[in-house]
């Protein structure tokens, strides 16, 4: 009995972050490039998005092959999204508030199964620990500037206007066919998220670096048969100092029971 009337408590205590509205549209300028962004007041921004790699955001994991029983358009349709949550709104926010619009507006229903798969473990290259040119201390808290901004917000933007500019503020960006990958006030956690994708496999962070970083990976993707080809593994030793080693682990999977697209705006 104790057990749920403290369980209660938290859940009354703590409101799951969620978006107020958001906008959902197809997008169909077949782009191969994806982003997603916060901007100032709480709003999150997914362009060019499937609904796959929405899932993989929403519960944290590292690439879409850790979705099982979808349709094969959650992987090839992309989607646009405004949404609108709270101020304060901070990329740790984002997951849960994810979730819920997936269940409201993709009627998604899904459930975590664990199985033993290949990754790759994130770690320091190096043993003095010094990073590579294209990996370097963020210029701003994305977290702290988003708290700030929800309390005092001429202070926040007066924070931000003096803060040397991130090249992506709190958030990332996949261009040239998702070659080039940048982003701005990420954890080493957050890094391995977002190379997991072109490494074809799940990716752990093993690197024990705190703090944010700013980042920009050049890398070729699946061209491996071009003169100039740097795959993901070269260019996360060469660019960032780091090392993909593999290695198998107990992985979280989502397989979902039931998807729709998405209900009008």
């Amino acid at each position: 009995m104790l057990a749920l009337v403290l369980g209660t408590t938290v859940a009354l205590a703590q409101t799951p972050p969620s978006f107020e509205v958001a906008a959902i549209r197809e997008n169909t300028s077949g782009a191969s490039g994806g982003s997603t962004r916060i901007q100032p007041g709480g709003r999150w921004i997914a362009t060019n998005i499937s609904l796959a790699s929405l899932i993989t955001i929403a519960h944290g994991l590292n690439n879409d092959d850790r979705v099982l029983n979808v349709p094969d358009w959650t992987r090839r349709t992309r989607y646009d999204i405004n949404a609108v949550g709270t101020p304060g709104l901070v990329n740790e926010d984002v997951p849960s508030a994810l979730r819920a619009l997936l269940r409201e507006r993709f009627g998604m229903r899904a459930h975590v199964e664990q199985r033993e798969s290949p990754i790759y473990n994130l770690t320091v290259l190096r043993s003095d620990g010094r990073l590579g040119p294209a990996m370097t201390r963020a210029t701003g808290n994305c977290r702290e500037l988003a708290a700030l901004r929800a309390t005092n917000p001429a202070a926040a933007n007066a924070a931000a206007a003096n803060a040397p500019a991130s090249r992506v503020p709190c958030g990332i960006r996949f261009s040239n066919g998702g070659t080039l990958i940048e982003a701005g006030g990420i954890t080493a956690g957050d890094l391995a998220i977002i190379v997991s994708a072109p490494a074809g496999r799940a990716v752990i962070d093993k690197t024990g670096l705190a703090g944010v970083y700013d980042v920009e990976l050049r890398h070729s993707g699946p061209d491996a048969a071009a003169v100039d080809a740097v795959s993901i593994f070269t260019a996360v030793q060469e660019q960032l100092g780091l090392r993909l080693e593999n290695s198998t682990a107990p992985l979280d999977v989502i397989v979902v029971d039931s998807v729709s697209r998405p209900t009008p705006n």
